[in-house]
């Protein structure tokens, strides 16, 4: 990781940029979330990554062995930022073969489940103004096969910042932007396992986490990939948006076909940069918020690695774009708010068979990256469904629930269509925050009838994003299938995995997989099929 260099006002427009790139590279990511990690987004015709899985240690029954790597083992030590302190501290690299099992996993539980998030390799503990989206990436990663779990793994990705950290040389490939971060969401597309975070070329992993290189699809990713790139199964295209930190357009809308390549790109008109970490899709509409939260130069000279923070003075905007036709955005004004995830967006019909609207269910924050500008502590979105109203311009916005929610999910295989079941991670009644500010609740939310129900992961716990992985013998069920959670448990300080029947969330886990390390607090999780 560099050092946040101060940007004197007289520099250069090309002094400037190459301040900010030294300023950005190496320290992480953008918070995001995709793929596999942001529903609606699966892998193309069910295919799945060509390079072939590890040799594992047979023998589930065998005690977990732990193979540290070849990275330097990270000490955690007292730090200024919370965002450095506690699970929010760095680990090294781990190989552990044949974690112990609590429980039992279910015979058809055959694949792997990473999750991704911030793992600051180098870093200055005295900083209080550390961001945490801004840390070095960390895949971490279980694989599972015919009732047993075979190993786990945790891995650096390496960017050409990290790379040069512990002594390495860059793995080459396409020319990165301006920024080089890979910490947010794993994507599983085109038979490739994408390590993603907006504004940043994707890098490429296999089946073990290692990092291959930078992918680009071939050229063309303007802006970068975002961390919640949609799938359209139907017509078998990824869609996604992505924001430039500096430069005219900021935006773009990109579209990449079946075969891999990108086939559109359409320019988003923004009067500045500003932080658009989802879009939503739907058989005929794409959705853009447009947050308050802005690029502010100032503070790389404060120590911040990710330069955003909200501006009062706008409004949050919705930009509904129609997929076939006129590329035109219609802009629909609202509250300031921010929104970070979504799913299940879809259209809703007339009786005449047009488009009346599009649904789709968020968490909504008031504020974000205001009074905490290094990351979302102490904050948790309120789950609503929001009605976007095409006939008259105008958003009609429903609770769901007065607790505060994060890291929505849906079961993906329902592509576009609107979806029954809704999970998320849930935190205290009226949106109190718990130790890493998500909450040590699964919550499954019935849409249709109006009902939410939850199970706790235990006292002094925090729960991940909840994935629904499908049970090949119930596709029949929206719900026939499992949630599986990365969860950290302070009491012993290290973090397990578990996994609960999705149709019966109440009656807790019917397995869980104890890590012999923590699992520091991240963003996404996505299951890659064997």
């Amino acid at each position: 990781m560099t050092t946040h260099p101060a940007t004197p006002a007289g520099n250069s427009r090309r002094a400037f940029l190459a301040t900010l790139g030294a300023a950005l590279a190496g320290t992480g990511a953008v918070l995001a979330a995709c793929s596999d990690s942001t529903g609606n987004q699966a892998s193309p015709a069910g295919t799945t990554p060509s390079t072939a899985p590890a040799a594992d240690v047979p023998a589930a029954t065998a005690p977990a062995t732990t193979v540290p790597s070849a990275a330097p083992v990270l000490q955690r030590r007292p730090a200024a930022s919370p965002y450095l302190s506690g699970n929010f501290a760095p680990v090294p690299e781990t190989t552990a073969f044949s974690p112990v099992v609590e429980g039992r996993l279910p015979d058809a539980l055959t694949g792997t489940l990473f999750r991704h998030g911030p793992n600051p390799l180098v870093v200055d503990v005295n900083t209080p103004n550390h961001s945490w989206f801004a840390g070095d990436g960390m895949v971490h990663l279980t694989t599972f096969e015919s009732g047993t779990c075979r190993s786990y793994r945790s891995r650096m990705v390496r960017t050409d910042a990290v790379a040069a950290a512990i002594g390495e040389s860059p793995l080459g490939g396409p020319s990165p932007l301006l920024v080089d971060m890979s910490n947010t969401s794993v994507v599983s597309c085109y038979g490739r396992i994408l390590s993603t975070t907006e504004s940043a070329v994707p890098y490429e992993l296999d089946r073990t986490g290692a990092t291959l290189g930078r992918f680009d699809f071939g050229g063309g990713l303007t802006h970068g990939l975002s961390a919640h790139p949609k799938w359209d199964p139907v017509r078998q295209e990824l869609h996604h948006v992505s924001y430039a930190v500096t430069g005219a357009p900021y935006l773009v809308w990109q579209v990449i076909d079946g075969n891999g390549r990108i086939t559109r790109t359409t320019p988003i008109d923004l009067p500045a940069s500003t932080m658009v970490h989802t879009m939503s899709l739907t058989e005929r509409h794409v959705v853009i918020y447009d947050s308050p939260i802005e690029f502010d130069p100032t503070m790389l000279e404060q120590g911040f690695g990710f330069p955003y923070r909200w501006n009062s003075n706008r409004p949050t905007r919705l930009g509904v774009i129609a997929r076939d036709g006129d590329p035109t955005v219609r802009w629909i004004e609202i509250d300031p708010c921010m929104v970070f995830h979504d799913q299940g967006a879809h259209d809703v019909l007339g009786a005449d068979g047009t488009v009346r609207a599009i649904e789709v269910v968020v968490p909504v924050y008031d504020r974000m990256f205001d009074s905490d500008l290094g990351g979302p502590l102490g904050a948790l979105g309120i789950l609503e469904r929001w009605t976007i109203d095409l006939v008259t311009g105008t958003l009609a916005r429903t609770p769901l629930d007065d607790r505060g929610h994060e890291f929505p999910r849906v079961n993906d295989a329902l592509g576009l269509t609107a979806p029954r079941f809704v999970y998320t991670v849930a935190g205290n009644t009226g949106g109190a925050a718990s130790i890493s500010g998500v909450g040590n609740q699964l919550a499954k939310h019935d849409l249709r009838a109006g009902t939410v129900e939850t199970v706790s992961c235990g006292p002094g716990t925090e729960a991940g994003e909840a994935l629904f992985v499908a049970d090949p013998a119930r596709t029949a069920d929206e719900d026939g299938g499992w949630l599986m959670s990365y969860v950290y448990d302070a009491t012993v300080d290290t973090s397990r995995i578990v996994v609960i029947d999705a149709q019966d969330i109440t009656a807790g886990p019917i397995a869980s997989v104890q890590l012999p390390v923590r699992v520091p607090f991240g963003f996404h999780a996505t299951w890659v099929t064997a």
